[in-house]
């Protein structure tokens, strides 16, 4: 069986499965920008609770990948912007709150590191959080397949 992720970071880029092509179509999307990701989000591209929190995540850290100017106190006001945009993609996500609380708590707790150190805290951490929904689905995954067994 093939394993399908509904998100993929791979050079720059993250690639999210259009589930409004779902089961039919395997389509990814791809996001460049926190812009994209919040797009993705208000139009149901990416759907379910943890993959939204995972793409704002990312939205985030694309946020931080895109700033190129060297003031840090500009990044950080740049990154809490973005933080906000990407809240108003989905007002009910209590994974999408989660999420974007998480990065902006790796934001200030290293805003102390140079900028380039701080953008490797903020893509860490985005990749963390999709570990997490990783292991967490997979867990979920495995009591489901037990539960099923038990019922035949």
């Amino acid at each position: 069986m093939k394993k399908i992720s509904p998100l993929v970071y791979s050079r720059n880029i993250v690639k999210l499965v259009d589930q409004r092509k779902l089961p039919l179509t395997l389509q990814y999307v791809s996001c460049r920008s926190a812009k994209d990701i919040f797009c993705a989000i208000t139009t149901m591209k990416i759907r379910g609770a943890p993959a939204i929190g995972v793409a704002a995540a990312f939205g985030v850290y694309l946020a931080a990948r895109n700033f190129t100017r060297a003031n840090k106190k500009a990044f950080v006001t740049k990154i809490e912007e973005a933080i906000r945009y990407l809240s108003q993609s989905r007002p009910t996500a209590v994974n999408l709150f989660w999420a974007l609380e998480a990065m902006k708590h790796e934001l200030h707790a290293n805003a102390h590191r140079p900028l380039p150190q701080l953008k490797e805290c903020l893509y860490k951490k985005a990749v963390a959080i999709m570990r997490d929904d990783q292991r967490r689905s997979k867990a979920m995954g495995k009591i489901g397949r037990a539960s099923c067994r038990e019922r035949v």
